[in-house]
């Protein structure tokens, strides 16, 4: 009894064992394989923020829009280039892989010299971080890697499969909401500003009433603050006045935008 009691202790140690160096070879091959997946600073910042430009190759990528549908499995990513090296290399090929190393189809559903639609399908049910690599075809450069996670991207419920045309009207009609909330934030800059105007109005008209019963001293103190809050109008005045600029510009710009999809219903008939 005895000797089956060592035996026994003897494989849970032996097992224990195993299991510490399956762990130690799990973490090494992680480490030494998450730099082909991971940026080389892969904290936080490693994200690819929608509408932020990306350097790459004298160009600038910028993500418009990274879709998700749970339900579908899929993504769809829009994309605007820049390519500011002017050398006719226009085209892209696009790969992705999730963070365990699977690697993911994609498909090009639209491809203009300075805007892409990509599809990037069959996810596995369980994610947490895609990577979609770009290059340029025909040409020996770095990929540009591009990244989102599970909490970064924007879920829909359903990814339409759509022709030319209706991912150039999606596109517009983005770029108007876009356009329309613009405007919204720059009214409400305003509005606060004008609400501050107000109150400082308040404090130099009460300023202004205790200088009946101050002393010259007094006087010329009240006098500074006076000019100091006139001074604090006077900027939020220009503020407002150049939110008006903007506003009737972003005005402009929705448009022509609603132009260009009017161009585009006309000539899809």
């Amino acid at each position: 009894m005895k000797i089956d009691k060592i035996a026994l202790r003897k494989n849970q140690e032996s097992f224990s064992f195993i299991i510490v160096i399956f762990l130690l070879l799990g973490g090494y091959l992680f480490f030494f394989t998450s730099t082909l997946w991971m940026p080389p600073s892969a904290d936080a910042s490693y994200l690819t923020k929608v509408g932020t430009e990306v350097a790459w190759d004298d160009r600038t990528v910028i993500i418009n829009r990274w879709d998700y549908s749970e339900k579908q499995n899929e993504m769809e990513v829009e994309i605007t280039v820049n390519n500011k090296s002017y050398d006719g290399n226009n085209k892209y090929s696009f790969s992705a892989v999730e963070l365990r190393g699977t690697m993911l189809k994609t498909e090009v559903k639209v491809s203009d010299e300075d805007w892409i639609v990509v599809k990037i399908k069959e996810l596995p049910n369980r994610w947490s971080d895609i990577s979609l690599r770009m290059d340029v075809n025909g040409k020996n450069t770095s990929t540009l890697k591009l990244y989102t996670n599970l909490n970064d991207v924007t879920r829909v419920k359903k990814i339409d499969t759509l022709d030319y045309v209706g991912y150039k009207k999606k596109r517009f009609n983005i770029e108007i909401a876009n356009y329309e909330k613009q405007i919204k934030d720059n009214q409400a800059q305003q509005k606060k500003l004008s609400d501050e105007n107000k109150e400082i109005a308040k404090e130099i008209e009460r300023i202004n009433n205790e200088k009946t019963y101050q002393t010259d001293s007094q006087k010329q103190e009240s006098d500074s603050k006076i000019a100091e809050a006139q001074n604090n109008i006077t900027s939020n005045e220009k503020t407002i006045n150049e939110l008006d600029g903007d506003i009737n510009e972003i005005r402009q710009r929705i448009e022509m935008t609603k132009k260009q999809i009017q161009d585009l219903n006309a000539s899809a008939k």
